[in-house]
């Protein structure tokens, strides 16, 4: 319908935490129907100190909103509230990843045709721009899965070849000096370490999927897990000693191993589809997708809380 407007709520973001915090204040403003972005929330985003050991921070996940497999950028403090909706695009955005700082996000997006790799900055709707531009990194390939080295250096990331297979990337964070970090076909899901030295990530196919570790320049491939079923997801704990991911059987559940790939166990082993750990910035809890909602569980799996009940699915790829 020609001339109707989308009004934005107002939204109160605060994007650090600790003394010295600075709150700006968005106020109800109107954008044109069918703008690429837009904010449409029930409650403020406030970036919340740990609360009863449930974590802090926000939550940066994607979201079938309207049903359609057209997933988009969502955000959330620890808690489950705030819920915001970033983006609406006529394509895919998802796999969104904060910059250290927690004032960027970096994130996957099929908007133009094939999925590249945009910036969406946080820094800049906190200030009053109610539409943030966004800046995109990557110009050629399919190019998923980013994720924000700790240092502020680098993003790691994967690119879906004409063999259609993932290779797995690093690059600066202006999109420059890509480089292949390892020859091993199908690598995808990287996830850095808290100290930005190693890298975890999945190669394989199917059942053939395994966690593997390697130096952040290239070096020191190791395998973590040697198993008869698909390993895959793998996030790293705040202390850089356990790490997280979703391993298949009679469904996918939530395992946490040591980070040299012993002493793993199971978290989350229900009925049903469970993966995309992702661990709270104090290593306090994890969230993960299950049935298609997300929710949080402390590292012992006691007290499972539900964050979401939106429509369609709801995958966590980043909690800072």
């Amino acid at each position: 319908m020609q001339g109707k407007t989308v009004f934005l709520v107002g939204l109160i973001v605060v994007l650090a935490c600790g003394g010295g915090n600075t709150v700006q204040s968005l106020y109800a403003q109107s954008a044109p129907a069918g703008s690429s972005q837009y904010l449409r929330n029930s409650e403020a985003i406030v970036l919340k100190e740990p609360l009863d050991g449930r974590g802090g921070g926000l939550i940066a996940f994607e979201n079938e909103a309207n049903g359609d497999y057209n997933f988009e950028l969502w955000v959330m403090n620890a808690d489950g509230s705030g819920q915001t909706r970033l983006t609406n695009s006529p394509g895919y955005d998802g796999a969104p990843s904060f910059s250290p700082d927690r004032k960027k996000i970096v994130f996957s997006s099929a908007r133009d045709g094939a999925a590249h790799l945009y910036v969406f900055d946080l820094d800049a709707l906190a200030k009053g721009n109610t539409n943030p531009p966004l800046r995109k990194l990557t110009t050629s390939g399919r190019n998923y899965y980013p994720a924000w080295s700790p240092d502020n250096s680098r993003i790691a990331f994967s690119v879906y070849n004409d063999s259609n297979v993932f290779e797995l990337y690093t690059m600066n964070i202006d999109g420059g000096n890509a480089t292949r970090l390892v020859d091993l076909q199908n690598s995808s899901h990287a996830a850095w370490s808290v100290d930005g030295e190693k890298i975890a990530f999945v190669s394989g196919v199917g059942e053939g999927q395994e966690i593997y570790c390697i130096d952040a320049d290239g070096q020191n491939l190791k395998r973590l897990t040697n198993n008869a079923v698909s390993d895959n997801m793998p996030d790293w704990s705040p202390d850089g000693r356990k790490i997280a991911y979703s391993s298949s059987g009679r469904s996918y559940d939530i395992w946490i191993m040591n980070s040299d790939g012993s002493n793993a166990r199971s978290l989350v082993s229900v009925s049903g589809l469970d993966e995309f750990p992702k661990w709270s910035p104090d290593g306090t809890c994890i969230a993960f997708r299950s049935a298609n909602q997300i929710f949080s569980i402390k590292p012992d799996g006691s007290d499972k809380r539900q964050l979401t009940s939106l429509r369609g699915y709801s995958m966590p790829y980043d909690w800072r």
